[in-house]
């Protein structure tokens, strides 16, 4: 089945007639040519002058993919060759193919891509998987001896059909029911049967939502939050991303090529170093963030140490469906009242709005990036991180048992001892519509004003990022 795959037109003759060639990464090219009355292939340039071959049509045609050709095949001895047909035009290949699953060799997991249907290798498909920046990283190609699927993460592996994964039997599709792929492992071969191949954009578990949480004492505990799924892919794997209201900044949560370690960063750029930069990072490799009996590690400072709280799971957690706030009295009164949760999210958290009289800008309720609550009557705040009111420590959600600072425009900021959050009883899932939705949607729906003298809250470090540990 090494013959296998796509044979172009040449402009040549051979015994007058076209022949067509497949190309291979080694240089040893494979034929299609007539001889008498057969149309046979071969691995061989010169058995053309010698009508030899691997595989010939039993009786005279004009061409191979004439209805009814039957083939025959030789080993030592021709003989009847089943199962083979051949087909004009383009072939069926898919448009990508996604590997999972893979307990021996994660890294090598993930989505790879036919690029623009173009590239091939030994007349089949060659797909890529891609990083960050666009880079090649693994490659799923066909090899010309073997005929088997192989990914490999080195390029120079294609001229000597060399990898780190392979079929255990020649296939005309990676995708083939019941085939099962081996990876080397010191000097030996195993097979994986763990590993599952689908040329799905992705597997249908694939949550649309994830959300990190943990303790509040975390290093780097600003990358918690909700993160929502990309359309693109990194590292042949799902990308999700929690926008924040900073203009340009985002959080992302996504897969190393290296180790097939799932990270979250800051940066986009620090996605695409080599090795990649971030703050929190699985202990090990997984298709997704969120399989079960995933721990995590953060990066403090100097190592990646494991932290026990730490928890991604699908989906958004569920948030008090209004947030009442009560017992100010001060110059900023007009804010108190009951504060209701929105479809969207604000720094991967939920957002709560006290809607006043129509013509009138809402208040606003909301986490900053470092797990402060602030209340504003300005909706610029939410992006330049400013307020009146904020928590004296990070919290997931406010509760009565938080304390708050107020500003006051002439004497600065002071504990408020009567200040409470009151959560309702009732329940709900926020972030329905996407956060970065909700951002263009205050944009557009609510009037920009200037902000005035309040006080400006710390804008918060930045997660103290770690290169990847590839244990």
């Amino acid at each position: 089945r090494a013959l296998m795959g796509e044979y172009r037109l040449q402009n040549e003759h051979v015994n007058g007639v076209p022949y067509y060639r497949k190309p291979t990464i080694s240089g040893a090219d494979h034929f299609l040519y007539k001889a008498h009355s057969c149309w046979i292939f071969t691995d061989s340039e010169a058995d053309m002058a010698e009508s030899r071959g691997l595989i010939r049509t039993v009786a005279d045609c004009t061409a191979p993919t004439d209805g009814g050709v039957t083939f025959m095949e030789y080993s030592t001895r021709w003989k009847p060759g089943l199962g083979y047909r051949a087909m004009a035009g383009a072939l069926p290949y898919p448009a990508r193919v996604v590997f999972s699953g893979g307990e021996l060799a994660p890294s090598l997991m993930g989505r790879y891509e036919w690029q623009d249907g173009q590239d091939m290798a030994n007349g089949s498909p060659l797909y890529v998987k891609r990083d960050a920046a666009g880079a090649a990283v693994h490659w799923l190609y066909r090899g010309s001896a073997s005929g088997t699927w192989i990914l490999t993460r080195r390029w120079e592996d294609l001229a000597s059909e060399r990898g780190e994964i392979a079929g255990t039997l020649p296939s005309f599709l990676p995708t083939e029911p019941g085939l099962q792929f081996k990876v080397h492992l010191d000097n030996t071969w195993p097979v994986d049967a763990t590993i599952r191949v689908t040329d799905l954009e992705f597997p249908s578990l694939v949550p649309c939502k994830v959300s990190i949480s943990g303790s509040e004492a975390t290093p780097n505990s600003c990358l918690f939050g909700t993160y929502e799924r990309q359309l693109e892919s990194v590292n042949g794997a799902p990308l999700f991303c929690k926008a924040t209201v900073e203009p340009g900044k985002q959080h992302f949560l996504f897969r190393t090529s290296t180790a097939g370690l799932w990270m979250a960063t800051d940066s986009r750029d620090r996605m695409a170093q080599h090795p990649p930069q971030g703050g929190l990072q699985s202990s090990r490799a997984a298709d997704l963030p969120c399989n079960d009996g995933l721990s995590y590690h953060v990066f403090s400072g100097q190592s990646w140490v494991p932290d026990p709280s730490i928890r991604v799971s699908p989906g958004s957690p569920p948030a008090p469906e209004a947030i009442t706030l009560g017992g100010h009295t001060g110059p900023h009164a007009a804010l108190m009242g009951r504060y209701e949760l929105q479809p969207f999210l604000v720094n991967g958290a939920p957002l709560y709005m006290l809607l006043q009289g129509e013509g009138s800008d809402p208040f606003f309720l909301f986490r900053t990036v470092d797990f402060l609550w602030v209340v504003t009557d300005v909706q610029m705040h939410l992006s330049l991180c400013r307020g009146h009111f904020v928590t004296t420590r990070t919290a997931f959600l406010p509760s009565p048992r938080e304390r708050w600072n107020c500003h006051d425009p002439n004497t600065g900021w002071a504990p408020d001892q009567d200040l409470r959050a009151k959560p309702s009883t009732s329940w709900a899932v926020p972030g329905e519509r996407g956060a970065a939705d909700g951002v263009d949607v205050w944009r557009r729906e609510h009037r920009l004003r200037e902000p005035g003298e309040e006080a400006r809250l710390d804008p918060g470090t930045r997660p103290t990022s770690g290169g990847e540990d590839e244990r």
